[in-house]
């Protein structure tokens, strides 16, 4: 059948016209399809507006939620930096003080070894002293003795009287020179001890803050290369977040003339799991939608918390792909009755079952 143009049509209308206006009849000039196409195009614009001011609503409301998010995860790594660093201050102090009162308590035991074997080194030079005295004296006495017998026999008592004076007083004389040596280098030693004592301590001391201010600028130009990494990470994450929501919007709004509602399709979504591999379950799903689809997981261990998380599948122009990696052994032990369970987030807001699997069915278990 010959398709007639709009073009075609108001030629035949004009046509008409010509013929009725020749007649005796008076029609007005209202033209249907003018008025049509009015009626047609403000029903498309109040759609067009109602699909805006809904997505507007929608948008604010999404970009609220990212917001809060990502000031409710900034505050939570800043403080969990802010703890690093308090913890590693103190460990730092700990361990510096342990190694401060190790060498005090090394040089306080030298010291007194020191101190102990100078007072027994000093006993043994009293002692050999006086008995080199004694023996020197009494060889003496012998041999004047022996003399005074034969030669000075009549003079006995007074040269014995005379020998006895004479030896005390070279005794006393060799003791006072004894007891002044012996303070002397009493005195000397004991001036190059606190010397050495108060060199040293001014050395440990000096060392001491050198190495406090030192590991204080090593504390905070890490403390300080974390935060701002950590800072740079969390502003990068909520970015990828936020460009990934932009780009999936403007997909969404291209589905607006195509779908009718705009529904996540959960055929669309493909689930697909490996054995493990070294320890690692191979997870993967393809996104056949035309915009993103967020999905959550959850592992089921009976007797262990739950381990849950969230990821997304892109859409890119071929269906898109997501690879997930879970260590098994780590998230849930070589439990047979485990199970993963998927859902996918749909049109609504409202996660929906997609699927599952059993550890058991993929894990080869030892002594089975």
């Amino acid at each position: 059948m010959k398709k007639f143009t709009l073009k075609s049509k108001i030629v035949t209308g004009v046509v008409v016209a010509s013929v009725i206006g020749s007649s005796t009849f008076a029609f007005a000039n209202t033209n249907a399809g003018t008025q049509f196409t009015t009626w047609g195009q403000a029903q498309i614009n109040a759609a067009k507006t109602a699909v805006q001011t809904d997505l507007a609503g929608k948008l604010q409301t999404a970009q609220n939620s990212i917001s809060s998010k990502a000031a409710t995860d900034k505050a939570a790594a800043e403080g969990r930096i802010n703890q690093a660093g308090t913890d590693e201050k103190a460990d730092t102090k700990s361990k510096i003080e342990a190694r401060l009162a190790e060498h005090v308590a090394s040089l306080g035991a030298a010291l007194q070894t020191f101190l102990d074997a100078i007072g027994g080194d000093f006993d043994t030079l009293v002692s050999t002293s006086n008995s080199n005295t004694t023996s020197t004296l009494n060889h003496q006495y012998n041999q004047l003795s022996a003399d005074i017998t034969t030669v000075l026999n009549a003079a006995q008592t007074r040269n014995v009287e005379d020998v006895t004076e004479q030896s005390l007083l070279v005794k006393g004389k060799a003791t006072a020179d004894l007891i002044i040596e012996i303070n002397r280098v009493k005195a000397e030693l004991t001036a190059r001890v606190n010397s050495e004592k108060a060199t040293a301590t001014q050395e440990v001391t000096d060392y001491l803050t050198g190495e406090v201010s030192r590991i204080n600028g090593q504390l905070d130009a890490l403390i300080a290369g974390l935060e701002t990494a950590a800072k740079n990470a969390i502003a990068a994450a909520g970015q990828s977040v936020e460009d990934s929501a932009f780009a999936n919007f403007e997909r969404v709004i291209s589905q607006t003339g195509v779908q009718t509602p705009i529904v996540v399709d959960p055929q669309k979504l493909d689930w697909k799991f490996e054995n493990p591999r070294d320890g690692k379950m191979k997870f993967e799903v393809t996104n056949g939608n035309a915009f993103d689809v967020v999905f959550e997981y959850e592992f089921l261990t009976p007797g262990k918390p739950n381990n849950t998380g969230v990821s997304e599948t892109p859409h890119v122009a071929a269906p898109g792909k997501t690879t997930l990696y879970f260590d098994v052994n780590k998230l849930l032990g070589l439990d047979r009755s485990a199970v993963l369970v998927i859902r996918y987030l749909d049109e609504n807001g409202n996660f929906k079952y997609a699927t599952e699997v059993q550890l058991g069915d993929l894990v080869d278990f030892p002594n089975e």
